[in-house]
């Protein structure tokens, strides 16, 4: 369900996943270039997924200690959904620390992250309880501390984000609002307490994804897939 990749300091993929059947939050450690030899890890053994093909997305990143660092949504049925970080202490992710960065409602949904200058994550994430969009700022390695804003309510589409950090080192976030909206924050600090938002009318039906990256001039280029009625 939704695999996501970074490349290891050794050059050698690693992959997360979520399996609905088998409820593993995995990590693929390849250990050479094609990947035919590998360590296969279930990261975190308690963790429930929703199901569907973006909202259980786990985002990874490579750290500075060249171990993974991996954001991800446990539905936990409904009853206490969090948003959980997996700090990878080596290379296989089979010691790790699990925190849950925030348990305050239905939250953690269609998580996306990078990793700032500090080394520690920054993650967007959907608030279901306030049909809303939230961002974490890590503040130590494992996510045990961190500054949460909230970034929009009212939403009406719910469906994806994605962030990178943009060239005055404060993130860069897009989601979408309404079926037809996509906001872009520009952070004017490391919280993301204070913000610039842009709206504008992407005239799609509905979405499968979406991804954000810096152009050399400094500006945000966005894409976005949709299913087309």
């Amino acid at each position: 369900v939704a695999p996501t990749v970074a490349i290891g300091s050794d050059g050698f993929v690693r992959i997360t996943s979520s399996n609905t059947s088998g409820a593993q939050l995995a990590m693929t450690q390849c250990t050479n270039a094609t990947c035919s030899t590998y360590n296969f890890t279930n990261v975190d053994p308690n963790y429930e997924p929703l199901g569907g093909s973006i909202i259980d997305r786990v985002p990874i990143e490579m750290a500075s200690d060249t171990f993974a660092r991996i954001a991800y949504y446990d539905y936990n049925g409904g009853t206490d959904a969090n948003l959980m970080f997996a700090q990878c202490t080596n290379a296989s992710c089979s010691t790790n620390t699990l925190t849950t960065v925030d348990g305050t409602g239905d939250v953690g949904a269609y998580p996306s992250m990078t990793l700032g200058s500090d080394g520690f994550a920054r993650i967007v994430y959907l608030d279901i309880t306030n049909l809303g969009w939230k961002f974490a700022q890590c503040t130590n390695a494992s996510c045990s501390t961190s500054n949460q804003t909230t970034l929009a309510t009212d939403a009406t589409n719910l469906q994806a984000s994605a962030i990178t950090m943009g060239p005055d080192g404060f993130p860069r976030i897009v989601y979408w609002m309404s079926a037809t909206n996509l906001e872009l924050v520009r952070c004017t600090n490391a919280a993301c307490t204070t913000n610039v938002k842009t709206d504008f009318d992407a005239s799609m039906n509905d979405t499968d994804g979406i991804a954000i990256t810096i152009g050399n001039d400094g500006f945000p280029r966005i894409i976005n897939t949709y299913f087309s009625n």
